[in-house]
């Protein structure tokens, strides 16, 4: 068995605890005969067997060397403490290919900044990756191409899903100007309901009529907020969430595939509303192509519960209630006039602090002062 495939199988059967610690040919060896099963090429102790401190001043090339010994004197996998990756992606990939020439079976890369520090300094113990997972940091092994086998995909039910309303134009369009139709959307928001905004003037449009720890304005991604929506909306669905998604016509547009994985996953706590004005309102006003797009047809045919055209703001109204009542994947779509109002401002608060507050209220988690009312100034106070 190939010294990957060894390590291939220690890793799937969560066996890593069979690793023993080595720095040269001799203590390589010494772990092979002893029966562990794989070796952990450490950098601090390759680093002290060299005299050196742990902190990558051993360069990659030198310790390249003391593994070619290590291989060369065992049949066990090894896989090698690459501490940061040593200062860039290229130095990284060109290690790597050259811990493959090496027999090297893998290679585990720490979440540091290069040059990297010792990890017991002040007694504070590098976390293990299981321990990096539940805190929501990042960190990724390197292992050779071919080392895992193909893994057979869990087997899904595939769901048809059928239109059961929808309602085309049927008069002419009241053409609101999009903080008028905001308005309307966000005073039909209870404690129980999530708002996403699309990327750019929707958003800060959405701010300045009230900023709430229930709303989130997106940040670039254009045309991904539907997509956001639809797994807020599969995971809340049982927390008696609703997930209202309010969406811009050149972001449907760009990334219209969307609509048929909503439609298929079909989650009955979504609504999805589409404010359509034939422009890019927030880079200049270019015009989209949307006035040749039948989007009310294409939800439907996406297997879209309801697509419905409103043709004003009472029309709106109407039907954010009636999906409130009955419920169900739902698609508005309605027509407003181009352009926005001028000196409107940005959101005054960060992406990362929207992101942690509107955790906080799927969590039930009231702001501070337990007014669920309170602005963003109170609620970061």
């Amino acid at each position: 068995m190939k010294k990957t495939s060894k390590l291939k199988h220690l890793v799937q059967t969560q066996n890593l605890e069979f690793l023993m610690e080595a720095h040269n040919g001799l203590s390589a060896k010494i772990v092979e005969e002893t029966g562990f099963k794989g070796i952990w090429a450490s950098g601090l102790s390759i680093s002290a067997a060299m005299g050196v401190r742990d902190n990558n001043e051993a360069s990659w090339t030198q310790v390249l060397d003391v593994l070619e010994f290590m291989s060369d004197a065992t049949s066990i996998p090894i896989l090698l403490d690459g501490d940061t990756g040593y200062g860039n992606f290229n130095n990284a990939r060109r290690l790597v290919k050259k811990l493959e020439q090496r027999q090297i079976a893998g290679v585990c890369i720490e979440d540091k900044v290069f040059p990297k520090t010792n990890s017991f300094i002040n007694g504070n113990a590098q976390p293990l990756a299981s321990r990096w997972i539940d805190r929501n940091r990042s960190f990724f092994f390197v292992v050779r191409n071919r080392t895992f086998d193909q893994v057979a995909l869990r087997k899904q039910e595939l769901v048809s899903r059928m239109n059961h309303l929808q309602t085309a134009r049927q008069e002419a369009d009241q053409y609101p100007s999009r903080y008028e139709a905001l308005t309307v959307i966000n005073a039909m928001k209870d404690r129980h309901t999530v708002q996403l905004a699309t990327t750019g003037i929707t958003g800060r449009e959405l701010y300045e009529i009230e900023d709430s720890p229930n709303n989130l304005y997106m940040v670039g991604s254009m045309g991904c907020v539907s997509s956001f929506g639809l797994g807020l909306a599969l995971t809340q669905r049982n927390n008696n969430k609703d997930i209202v998604v309010i969406d811009g016509d050149g972001s449907v547009l760009m990334r219209m595939g969307s609509l048929a994985t909503n439609g298929t996953y079909s989650p009955p706590n979504m609504l999805h509303i589409l404010l359509d004005n034939n422009a890019h309102d927030s880079t200049g006003g270019q015009s989209t192509v949307s006035h040749n797009v039948q989007f009310v047809k294409i939800a439907a045919s996406c297997g879209y519960v309801q697509s419905i055209y409103t043709h004003n703001l009472a029309e709106l109204q109407w039907a954010m209630e009636e999906w409130k009542r009955t419920k169900g994947l739902t698609f508005l779509y309605m027509k407003i006039s181009k352009g926005y109002r001028e000196q409107l401002g940005r959101p005054q608060i960060k992406p990362f602090e929207i992101k942690q507050r509107l955790q906080s209220f799927l969590r039930n988690d009231p702001p501070e002062g337990g007014q669920y009312e309170k602005r963003q100034e109170e609620y970061f106070a």
